[in-house]
């Protein structure tokens, strides 16, 4: 009702943060596409950044079973919208079969414990509940697999690209429009199969290295500076496009 009223409104511009979400608008409304506009998230490319004190990285893996082989992450809490299901299946399906999945979030992981049981991974499997070190976490595994439902704007997608880490997520997830050099986006958020090939595909540490320094370069053009500068210039401009509107006597 808030979304309808604000659409109805035609003296309101709208802010979407990914060219997803501004097509949604296009194919639910009928609307002005003039009114609309892309500002995606930003990211704070000095907490997120891929040299870092080599020990944390060290320290994690010993801690979580990964001295060896290729650590996902899969960050964020609200497991199943974000897709924990396929990307337990994908681990299941991969043919590295020294690859791992960290799981960080404030999720219950009970059922999720089954579920990894049920596809012989458990092994594989951690979970580090909420954290507030994922800077860290980034640092410390090799890549992000993100098999979101529907995500308009991840947060996670540009860190993972700030932190020089390949990002396997879905066509679903808004971000991953801008990071396809930076990773591997799938069609379908349920086709394991395929989020099982990039997981092999990534398993080569040159071709996670190319992706990453891709990555890093995409986010160094979404600092949070440049986010807050263009969404002042738009801004600027419709406050400038209902000035000439005005009467001269109101001006």
């Amino acid at each position: 009702r808030l979304e309808r009223a604000i659409v109805n409104d035609a003296e309101q511009r709208i802010q979407c943060v990914s060219e997803m979400v501004r097509l949604e608008f296009c194919e639910h409304y009928e609307i002005d596409t003039q009114r609309l506009f892309v500002v995606p998230y930003g990211v704070d490319l000095d907490r997120f950044r891929p040299q870092r004190d080599p020990r944390i990285r060290a320290q994690l893996r010993s801690q979580w079973g990964g001295d060896r082989g290729t650590i996902w992450l899969f960050p964020g809490s609200g497991f199943r919208r974000k897709g924990l299901r396929t990307a337990l299946e994908a681990l299941s399906l991969s043919q590295d079969r020294s690859a791992q999945i960290w799981v960080a979030g404030r999720d219950k992981p009970d059922p999720w414990i089954r579920k990894a049981k049920a596809l012989g991974v458990q092994d594989r499997v951690h979970f580090l509940g909420p954290r507030d070190d994922i800077e860290n976490l980034y640092f410390a595994a090799d890549g992000v697999i993100l098999p979101t439902r529907y995500d308009a704007g991840a947060l996670v997608c540009l860190e993972t690209a700030a932190s020089a880490r390949p990002l396997v997520t879905s066509k679903q997830c808004g971000p991953a429009e801008m990071l396809t050099e930076a990773g591997c986006v799938i069609d379908m958020s349920s086709d394991a199969a395929a989020f099982a090939r990039a997981l092999d595909q990534f398993a080569i540490e040159e071709t996670r290295l190319c992706a990453g320094k891709a990555g890093r370069s995409i986010a160094e053009n979404h600092s949070w500076d440049l986010c807050a500068e263009r969404l002042r210039q738009t801004y600027l401009q419709v406050m400038q496009t209902r000035s000439d509107r005005l009467p001269i006597a109101a001006k």
